[in-house]
This record gives structure tokens, sequence and C-alpha cells, in this order.
């Protein structure tokens, strides 16, 4: 326990947090075992009255051979009559390709779709095709994605933008069972909300951010062609699919990692701040074996604007007592703008080189801010 900066409980603590175990075990007993994720839980869900009431479907991609990556999320947000698909793509010149499509939003048994923008089931927990044609938007830099998203180019020429004619058709497969983050090791969630001194009354917003998610690791292959030139596509990445209320606004900051290191090692780390809350989640795929977390201690260096993230330190220890010592830098940044009236939220998408033990893996960096009016 020494190793993991903050988790060294004292007396009372340790009691406190040995009490809120119980009481979680408790609880799961009286809902009954989860068990592994349901082919149900692969479709649509019926939505509540809730104004952020939330579905979202979001893949992940590297390409080390390449050295190219990208992700897609196509969100719905029904009782705002809202729906969007993104496809960003993360080019060996450090630029990006981009794209964002609003309605019209398909969905039915066998796929999801935003404009040109699809996704097909091909084996329900297992197999996703992800397909796109069409033209998207060329940036060398990727920091001016944020003044376009919040000045329209920052006062340019709109004629000056760039286009790239590109198609898209990959194949994910996953490695190991989908894991469901409510799976949680019951001991971590209650050190950790013990240590923090986090009140109870505030762990309900926590189901703001999305009260059901499942992820998986796993394989990506296919083709990606830019403006003719194909590029074959054999790598790794991550995917979720999360419905439930979610406001951007609620949480204070939130940290999403992913990487691959070949097929026997992959991993997650979510961490999310609200209110009294700063709580730690996810879990370590072995050799085709999903393994919840048990400890986790995250370090990260920004950039002089405080938010963009340059290194990124961790350390994971699953439920078996396994340890992982990570270190991370993003290679390229990509800031993503939401607004909400007057306030603005960013959430800084990085593709990520990470290091484990001499061996090189790479995923995706995610962290959440919010900037205020």
């Amino acid at each position: 326990m020494g190793s993991f900066p903050g988790w060294n409980l004292t007396l009372g603590q340790r009691l406190k947090a040995t009490g809120l175990t119980s009481l979680f075990h408790l609880a799961r007993q009286a809902r009954g075992r989860r068990g592994a994720v349901p082919e149900a839980g692969e479709f649509h869900h019926i939505h509540t009255d809730s104004h952020y009431w939330n579905e979202s479907y979001y893949f992940n991609f590297t390409d080390p051979s390449n050295e190219i990556g990208g992700f897609t999320r196509i969100g719905m947000v029904p009782n705002q009559q809202h729906a969007i698909g993104i496809l960003y793509l993360f080019l060996k010149d450090g630029g990006i390709l981009a794209l964002v499509q609003s309605d019209p939003i398909t969905a039915s048994r066998d796929d999801v779709s935003a404009g040109l923008l699809r996704y097909e089931r091909v084996r329900p927990l297992w197999e996703w095709r992800i397909l796109f044609e069409g033209n998207m938007l060329y940036l060398p830099d990727p920091r001016e994605h944020f003044h376009l998203a919040t000045e329209g180019r920052a006062g340019s020429d709109p004629g000056s933008l760039t286009f790239k004619e590109v198609s898209l058709d990959i194949v994910f497969r996953g490695w190991s069972p989908c894991h469901d983050f409510k799976e949680a090791d019951a001991s971590f969630i209650a050190e950790r909300l013990a240590e923090r001194g986090s009140r109870w009354k505030d762990l309900a917003s926590i189901t703001k951010v999305a009260s059901e998610h499942y992820e998986q690791v796993g394989a990506w292959t296919g083709e990606i062609r830019v403006d003719g030139e194909k590029i074959g596509i054999q790598g790794s990445g991550h995917r979720d699919h999360s419905w439930g209320e979610r406001d951007w606004k609620a949480p204070e900051r939130w940290t999403w990692l992913t990487a691959q290191f070949g097929e026997d090692l992959g991993f997650n780390l979510s961490r999310v701040l609200i209110k009294s809350v700063d709580l730690f989640n996810g879990y370590v795929c072995r050799s085709g074996r999903n393994i919840p977390l048990r400890r986790a201690w995250l370090d990260t260096d920004f950039e002089e604007d405080g938010i963009t993230q340059k290194a990124v330190r961790l350390l994971l220890q699953d439920k078996t007592g396994w340890e992982a010592e990570v270190e991370g830098v993003p290679r390229t940044v990509v800031p993503l703008v939401l607004q909400e009236g007057s306030h603005r939220t960013v959430v800084n998408e990085a593709f990520t080189l990470y290091r484990w033990q001499g061996r090189k893996g790479y995923g995706i960096s995610e962290y959440l801010h919010q900037l205020g009016p």
C-alpha cells in the first residue's frame, strides 16, 4: 500500500472504509449479482424524462505501425431533441481530420448512424464495424480546433479551410468480455471515499456522468483512405457504451485513460472529481481476462494553460495484487468544446504513447475541464 500515495489510511479511515464496504456488498446482494453484460445491453435503452439523459457509443483505435489513431462517438440526447456523431483521425504528420455530424440519427437492431457515419453490430458484445465515406476537415495544428469551435477560425477566412476525401471501413473485435463499471472492487471505492472524506450525499452526484457504463478492449483491422491513399489498419483500441443522465457541467474534472500493450495487456483508468467525491475506477485486461482495479494513483503534468496534458504517470494494482507502473506522453491533443448557454466545457482527447517495463503501448488520454462562461 505504501507505493500508492493517498492510500495510507488512518485507523479511523480504515474503520469507515470497512463499514462502507459492507454497505456496498449488502446493496449488491439486494439488487442481485449483475454478472456478465447481457446481449440486450448492446442495444438502445428506454430513456427517463431527465433533460440530460444520454445514450452513447464510443470507439477509439491506434495503429503503431502507421503511427495513426482515431476516435468516434455517436451520442443521443432524446429529451433535448439532439444527437451528434463525431469522427477524428490522428495523422502521422501531427495533424488531424475532423468530422461532426448532427441529425439525422438513425438506430435499429443492426446499426447506429449519424449522417454518413455508421456503426454496424456484427456480433453483439464482441464485434462492430465502423463505416464512413465523405469529406473531413484537415487541421495541421489540432489546437486550431478550439478556435474553430469557439470563434469560427479566430477571424480567419472560412474559405481557407482544407478538406480531404476520406473513406473508412474498420472492424473491432473484442479481446475480452465487456467490463461493467458497476463490478468495481467495493473496497477500492470505499477506501477512496474514506480517505478523501467524501460526503455520502455527494456520492449520488456520480450518476450525473452516465450511471450505466461498460467497456471493452480489442483489436482493429480494415482500411482508411485519405485522398485516395490507402492505409491498412492493424491495431488495437477500446470502446464503451453508456446510458443514463450525463450532465457535462457536473464534474469538476474527469480523466479517462486507455492503452494496449499487445493482446496480453490493456488497461482502463477513470477518475471523476465531483463535489467532495474524487473517485477512481477501471480494470486491467490480462490474457483475455478483465480484473477490476484495487488501487490506483495518477499524476499529470499540464502545459502552461493548465488544462492540456503533456505527461501522465500512473500506478495500477488489480484485485489479484498484480501491479504496473506506466508513463504516457500525449502526441496529439484535440480540444473538444461543449457549450450550454454561456458555459463551456473542454474535453482534451489525446493520441498517447505509453511505456510499461520497456514496452510501448498506444491509447488515449482524455481530460475534461470546466471553463465556465
